[in-house]
């Protein structure tokens, strides 16, 4: 007997009516899904956190927001608050960041208006006193009231990985070496400014941006005549090669100028043979050759006691002189 449509598909319903599970078993296939999707999303928030423990390393701006959150902090505690929740806090960071930078967008129009990069000190003022602020009421701000025990209490602190490993590994916080000694090392003076944030890398050595001290000078006065004969002797010597040297320099001219006359220049070639000859007798080799413009033809007329030229008279005058 064939089957017909009708019971084709009551069969076909009804081994889907016992596929389909219970409502029971639903809600604890669904209980055991939610249950393994919360363990992996706890798993995943664990991983996330450890990862963001060990990777997070303070930007510029955590920096400057921290040390707003600081100041903030200093001058709540000044005026008499004890503490304050991270709401509160976050609410005087987040009004003091809006109204700086109203002051900023002012001073950055006033300066486009004038077409200037940077604004100058009278825009400034306008400023201040378009928002109500005067200038008398800033001078007491420029002495900071608190003192610097109070002012080490609040100081942020940043987690670095690297030095954190180092600190386990070694023990050490400070790794680097030290090439210029403790004495031009510039750690010292970054740790005695509060103000600068711990996260901020060292100093360089403090002869790349300060003058090195000068040596003084002992009383003895054997040690400072002493001193002042090298003194001059070196400067005695300095002086004695630019004169070499520019000696040199005017003989070269006065050579080129020699050879362009067949009688000056013969004259020239006899004194140098002259020089080169009687040279060697007061030094030997070279070094007697070298000292050719100490003997050249060139005479320092503007010594007042070498040789100077005579002035030239006409015979007229020295007529009226004898007469």
């Amino acid at each position: 007997m064939a089957e017909t449509p009708q019971k084709r598909a009551y069969q076909a319903a009804e081994s889907a009516h016992r596929s389909k599970p219970s409502k029971k078993a639903r809600l604890a296939g669904a209980s055991s899904q939610d249950s393994g999707k919360a363990t992996k999303s706890s798993k995943t928030q664990s991983a996330e956190t450890s990862l963001y423990e060990i990777v997070n390393r303070p930007t510029a701006q955590d920096v400057g927001r921290d040390g707003l959150r600081r100041s903030i902090a200093l001058a709540l505690e000044h005026v008499g608050f004890d503490a304050a929740t991270p709401e509160s806090l976050e609410s005087f960071t987040e009004a003091t960041e809006t109204y700086i930078g109203r002051i900023v967008e002012k001073l950055k129009r006033e300066a486009a208006a004038c077409r200037r990069d940077n604004p100058t000190p009278d825009q400034y003022e306008e400023v201040l006193h378009s928002l109500g602020i005067s200038i008398d009421s800033l001078r007491p701000h420029l002495k900071n009231p608190l003192t610097k025990e109070k002012r080490k209490k609040v100081d942020p602190e940043y987690y670095d990985p690297v030095i954190e490993d180092l600190y386990k590994e070694f023990g050490v916080l400070n790794m680097s070496p030290l090439f210029v000694g403790h004495e031009l090392d510039g750690t010292k003076e970054k740790d005695e400014k509060e103000w600068i944030p711990a996260s901020f890398p060292g100093f360089p050595a403090l002869h790349s941006y300060r003058y090195t001290p000068v040596e003084v000078k002992s009383g003895d006065p054997e040690k400072q005549r002493a001193e002042a004969v090298e003194d001059m002797r070196n400067s005695e010597k300095a002086l004695r090669r630019i004169d070499r040297a520019s000696k040199i320099s005017r003989q070269k001219d006065l050579r080129e100028l020699a050879t362009r006359n067949p009688l000056s220049k013969q004259r020239s070639e006899a004194w140098e043979d002259l020089m080169k000859d009687l040279l060697p007798r007061n030094g030997t080799g070279s070094i007697g050759a070298l000292d050719i413009a100490d003997h050249s033809t060139i005479v320092n007329s503007s010594g007042k006691y070498l040789r100077k030229e005579l002035p030239r008279t006409s015979r007229r005058g020295a007529a009226e002189a004898n007469g």
